[in-house]
C-alpha cells in the first residue's frame, strides 16, 4: 500500500511525457558557410521544437540527411594534381570514409602506400592552370543539385572574368533529372520564361549577346530555396562569365520532388510577424515556424529565429541563435516520437568524428587475389557489411577538354574520348555527349 502513491506518481509523470512527445518537432537544415580558409565549408544543424522550449542539439560537419537505408553524409573535397585542382561532390553512408578516385589537397593519406606513391601523393603539384571549383545546391533523401564552376588561376588567366558555371540534378545513383521529367510538356516555356527574365536582368549591368532561345537545355537547372520554398532554377552559361545568368521557375516545387514537407504560407504576414525575415520553415503540422533574419549590421550574423505558430502563423518566439550561413541547401522535418530516434542518430555523429576522406590511388600495384582494404570501421556503422554498402559516386568538375582518366569516371565506361569540347556546349552537356551507351533525349 506504501508503494502506491510513488507508483500512482510516476504512471502521471509518464503519461504527461507522451503528449509532450507527440507535440514535438525536429529540424534538420543543412547549410553552407565560410571556413577559416575561405572555401564554402559545408554543416547540419539540429534543433529540437516544443510548445514551451526550443534549443539546438548539435551542429556537425558536412550535410547529413536521412533516408530510406539511414543517414547519409555529402560534402565537397579538393583534389590536388599537375594540372591544378578540381573540387568533387561526394555521398556515402554515415559512418564509411568517402572514397574519391584522385589524391585530396589537405591531410593526404599515405598509409598502405609504397614509398614511391606515399612522395608523389605527399607533393602532389598544384601549379596548373585548372581551378575548377564545385557548390552543394540542394540535398533531399533522394536527389541531389550541384555546380561546377570550370577557371583558371589568375596567373594562368589574368584578365579574369573567364568561367563556366554548370548545373545539375541527380539522384544518388547518379542518373540526371531533367525538368522535364518534372513539368512534363510545360517545361520547355517554363524554363524559356525564367531565362528571359534572367537576361533582363543580367544586361542591366553587363553587355552579352543577344539571347539564343535555341540552346536551352532542361537538364541544366538547379534547385535553391527562398520565401518558404524550393524553386527549380533555370541557368543559361553559353557565353560563360559575366554573362551566365539564373532566374527561378514558378512556382514552389511539391514535397514529392524536394522530400521537404514544410508548409508554405503568407509572405506579407509572415515578415510582418518575423521583423527582418529573409526566409522561413514551417513545420508539417503548422504548429512550429523557422526564420532565418537579415544581418542586423555588417559583419554581424544573421540569426535563426524559432516560433510557435497556430496553422503556420507565428505566436511566441522560443529561440534566436546566431546563424553564419550564406545559403540552406537542406530541410528535414521529423514529428512526434521521431524526434528522439533523429536526436540520438545526430549526437552519435556529434560524439564520434566521422572517417576523412580517403584518396583512392588506381595506379597503385596490386597482387592477384589482393583487395583494397575497406575504409575505417565507424561505431554509427552497425553491422551493415562493407561490400553491401552502395557505391559512391564522383562527379568531376567539368573541363573545356576531358582527360581520359576524368572522362571515364563521369562516363561509367572504359570509353575514351579525344573530341574537344564546343564552344557554345557546357561541360555538364559535353560529359553527356561523350557518352555513347547512354541515349540523348530532346524535348520540345
Amino acid at each position: 500500500m506504501r508503494l502506491q502513491p510513488l507508483t500512482s506518481f510516476l504512471l502521471a509523470g509518464l503519461l504527461a511525457a507522451v503528449p509532450a512527445r507527440a507535440h514535438q518537432a525536429g529540424l534538420l537544415l543543412g547549410y553552407v558557410t565560410q571556413s577559416g580558409t575561405g572555401r564554402p565549408e559545408y554543416r547540419t544543424m539540429w534543433l529540437v521544437l516544443s510548445p514551451t522550449e526550443a534549443h539546438e542539439v548539435a551542429d556537425v560537419p558536412d550535410i547529413v540527411v536521412p533516408r530510406a537505408t539511414g543517414f547519409w553524409r555529402v560534402g565537397t573535397t579538393v583534389l590536388c594534381g599537375k594540372d591544378g585542382t578540381h573540387e568533387v561532390v561526394w555521398q556515402t553512408p554515415i559512418g564509411r570514409a568517402p572514397v574519391v578516385a584522385g589524391t585530396p589537397c589537405s591531410a593526404p593519406d599515405t598509409s598502405g602506400l609504397d614509398t614511391a606513391l606515399a612522395s608523389e601523393s605527399a607533393a602532389a603539384d598544384t601549379s596548373g592552370c585548372s581551378a575548377d571549383e564545385a557548390r552543394i545546391l540542394f540535398v533531399s533523401p533522394t536527389d541531389i543539385a550541384d555546380q561546377y564552376e570550370t577557371k583558371q588561376t589568375e596567373s594562368c588567366e589574368p584578365r579574369g572574368g573567364h568561367w563556366q558555371d554548370s548545373n545539375e540534378v541527380r539522384s544518388f545513383d547518379g542518373d540526371r533529372v531533367s525538368l522535364h521529367d518534372l513539368l512534363g510538356s510545360a517545361a520547355a516555356q517554363a524554363y524559356a520564361l525564367a531565362i528571359t527574365r534572367g537576361y533582363q536582368e543580367v544586361t542591366q549591368e553587363a553587355n552579352c549577346p543577344p539571347l539564343d532561345t535555341s540552346a536551352f537545355d532542361l537538364e541544366s537547372w538547379g534547385i535553391k530555396h527562398s520565401r518558404g520554398g524550393w524553386h527549380a532554377i533555370a541557368m543559361d552559361n553559353a557565353v560563360g562569365g559575366e554573362c551566365e545568368y539564373e532566374h527561378a521557375i514558378d512556382p514552389p516545387l511539391p514535397p514529392r520532388v524536394t522530400g521537404d514537407a514544410s508548409l508554405i504560407g503568407s509572405w506579407t504576414a509572415l515578415g510582418r510577424a518575423i521583423p527582418g525575415l529573409t526566409d522561413y520553415f514551417t513545420a508539417p503540422s503548422g504548429g512550429f515556424v523557422v526564420g532565418v533574419t537579415a544581418r542586423p549590421a555588417p559583419g554581424i550574423p544573421r540569426e535563426l529565429v524559432a516560433y510557435t505558430a497556430t496553422a503556420g502563423t507565428p505566436q511566441h518566439r522560443l529561440l534566436a541563435v546566431p546563424f553564419p550561413a550564406q545559403a540552406i541547401v537542406m530541410a528535414q522535418w521529423a514529428m512526434g516520437r521521431h524526434v528522439a530516434a533523429w536526436t540520438s542518430a545526430i549526437e552519435g555523429i556529434r560524439n564520434h568524428p566521422l572517417p576523412p576522406v580517403v584518396g583512392d590511388h588506381p595506379h597503385q600495384p596490386s597482387k592477384p587475389g589482393q583487395e583494397r582494404s575497406p575504409p575505417p570501421h565507424h561505431p554509427l556503422i552497425g553491422i551493415i557489411p562493407w561490400r553491401a554498402l552502395p557505391n559512391m559516386r564522383l562527379k568531376l568538375a567539368g573541363l573545356s577538354l576531358l582527360r581520359e582518366s576524368e572522362c571515364c569516371a563521369l562516363a561509367g565506361t572504359n570509353y575514351r574520348s579525344t573530341t574537344p569540347r564546343p564552344a557554345r556546349m557546357s561541360p555538364a552537356a559535353y560529359a553527356r555527349f561523350v557518352r555513347p551507351h547512354r541515349p540523348t533525349h530532346h524535348h520540345a
